[in-house]
């Protein structure tokens, strides 16, 4: 074999003028793949890390709570945070993510705050919760200050924002401007940031974010610790979409919904009496159910949204000689406050205790209900009582929380919440997404870019299989009488092929370095030049510059197709030459 690897290099150059062509047509194209797949590659790194993954991470659980103010929230981070560790740990999914996802970065908390700024001009300004991590102050372009003060505690509310924001805020760095904004709560409330640091970049993703300090934040925005925005899971790289959507189905079947329950205490003198409060749904269909259980007209039913009423169980009203309109006092462990709470509720009516086998259950509507439960998590608020399973209040209950279905599909994020403002409920609606059904628009373009780059490789492989085809085809007719020769001599057919499978082997290769040698220069020296896009289309332009990324694995696999390519096409070609008689081959003339 290594005889014919020396043998087809040295024949490669005895047609100087046609091996030039050809392998400069090879390059050049090469050259062109190399320049296309680089450009795609680096869109899709600005789109899915520079936007999708900054927003949401790669999987997002994302709460929105509908009790009050519709506010983003998620009340207890460690039990969901739980549930995402234990999915990542698990023997089905823990060796495919360190293989697959070059394993997990983080497990991060989200906040963000779109307030109106106030330097000596005013303008809108958008701040995303950060934690002083060395690898996000890193991956910074920073043109101003010092973005290590980030992480200064002595610095109240430290920011950073774009160069141009500051402009349009009129502040310089160590500056500060006012931002004006509402807490999860509605309540207005004002903060003094102080700008640390500038970032270049002239897209709308850099001109247009800003950071805080997380913890900051969520203080400021009056989340607690054991509190987030949403919960984002970061891998350090996506080499298997469906791997994603594995772990995201997976976290999805662990968060299935519990029946609502405030398990506490009725305090009455020299009595306390075991209590659990549940939630009746507000929808017609159940107040109409509930009416029909308990007697009550519906509009009465409906009315206890304006106060903390509830109803009780016939039996213990008696028991404890109430009747419609006292007022009792309930109290209840919480779970991440040390001291139980207590309220005062007022008794709106009764339900028959046949319906509530006789336990000491009361209702409230899920207005109220909601708001006492979120604000005060029950130290056993995932509690599913048993007997429920055959009651007749089932289906009226409602659950801790909402979880929407899994959509697998591409779809754009305003068209779910448009669909949650569209439910009749006040409970908490959760979500798992994956970046995919997050971005839909965005991968959709990732996508439509990748299909550019294929089309362009087809053309390519075109063009090299009707070049190779031709050319060998046109060699082989002027070596006839070598062909002759060689097989004269005692060469096998299968020596013949293989020597000319090796000069399109040795062409292939060295037309492929030349190609991508010009490929890095072109790349370059486009690297260098300063566009100054304006518009939505400077996203694809960071800093003004156009975003290269070639990846090893992407040049080995493009090379061995175009070589693949390259051998198929010769392959017929060379098979004539070798089955080619040498009496036959030796008495050809041109």
């Amino acid at each position: 074999m290594l005889l014919i690897l020396k043998l087809s290099l040295r024949n490669l150059f005895r047609s100087k003028r046609r091996t030039l062509l050809l392998g400069a047509g090879i390059a050049l194209g090469f050259m062109i793949l190399i320049i296309a797949d680089s450009f795609s590659q680096g869109i899709s790194d600005i789109l899915l890390n520079r936007v999708v993954i900054n927003f949401t991470g790669h999987i997002e659980i994302m709460g929105i709570e509908k009790a009050g103010r519709d506010k983003f929230i998620i009340r207890d981070k460690p039990f969901f945070k739980k549930a995402v560790t234990e999915t990542l740990n698990s023997p089905r999914f823990k060796r495919k993510i360190a293989r697959d996802l070059g394993g997990l970065r983080t497990i991060r908390g989200n906040a963000f705050l779109f307030t109106t700024g106030i330097g000596t001009k005013s303008t809108q300004v958008m701040l995303m919760g950060r934690p002083p991590d060395p690898r996000f102050l890193k991956s910074l372009t920073v043109v101003e200050g010092d973005p290590l003060k980030f992480g200064d505690p002595s610095i109240p509310d430290p920011a950073i924002i774009s160069k141009s924001k500051a402009k349009q805020l009129g502040i310089r760095v160590r500056d500060t401007f006012r931002a004006m904004f509402q807490t999860i709560y509605g309540q207005f409330q004002t903060a003094n940031f102080t700008v640390v640091a500038l970032t270049g970049g002239s897209d709308i993703f850099s001109k247009g974010v800003g950071y805080a300090r997380l913890k900051d934040l969520k203080q400021l925005l009056g989340y607690r610790d054991w509190e987030t925005g949403s919960l984002q899971v970061i891998f350090k790289r996506v080499r298997n979409k469906k791997l994603l959507h594995a772990l995201a189905d997976s976290i999805y079947k662990k968060l299935t919904p519990y029946l609502a329950v405030i398990s506490g205490e009725l305090i009455r003198p020299r009595k306390h009496i075991k209590i659990e409060i549940l939630p009746f749904k507000r929808t017609p269909a159940s107040i109409k159910k509930l009416s029909e259980l308990s007697g009550m007209n519906k509009g009465s039913l409906a009315n206890m949204k304006e106060e903390n009423s509830i109803l009780i169980s016939d039996t213990l009203l008696q028991d404890l000689n109430l009747k419609k309109g006292d007022q009792v006092v309930v109290r209840f462990q919480r779970k991440y406050i040390k001291y139980p709470l207590t309220v005062t509720l007022s008794i709106a009516g009764r339900i028959p205790s046949k319906i509530v086998e006789g336990k000491n259950i009361a209702l409230m509507h899920e207005d109220q209900f909601y708001q006492l439960y979120y604000d005060n998590l029950p130290e056993n608020y995932t509690f599913a009582p048993q007997w429920l399973k055959d009651s007749p209040l089932k289906k009226i209950i409602g659950k801790s929380w909402i979880l929407l279905p899994r959509d697998t599909g591409e779809t754009d994020i305003k068209e779910e919440l448009a669909k949650i403002n569209r439910m009749d409920t006040s409970s908490l609606i959760m979500s798992v997404r994956t970046m995919d059904e997050t971005a839909g628009d965005i991968i959709k373009m990732e996508v439509a870019l990748k299909s550019v780059t294929l089309v362009g490789v087809a053309i390519l492989f075109l063009i090299v299989l009707i070049g190779v085809v031709n050319s060998l085809r046109m060699s082989i007719k002027e070596r006839t009488r070598e062909i002759g020769t060689i097989r004269a001599t005692g060469a096998t057919g299968e020596f013949v092929l293989l020597l000319f499978l090796g000069e399109i082997f040795w062409l292939t290769v060295i037309s492929a370095a030349a190609g991508l040698i010009l490929a890095f220069i072109t790349m370059k020296i486009i690297a260098g030049i300063n566009f100054h896009v304006t518009g939505p289309f400077s996203l694809l332009f960071p800093e003004g510059h156009i975003h290269f990324l070639p990846t090893a694995s992407n040049i080995t696999i493009n090379f061995l197709l175009l070589l693949i390519i390259s051998l198929l096409a010769a392959y017929f070609p060379a098979r004539s030459a070798a089955k080619m008689p040498p009496s036959e081959a030796l008495r050809h003339y041109e």
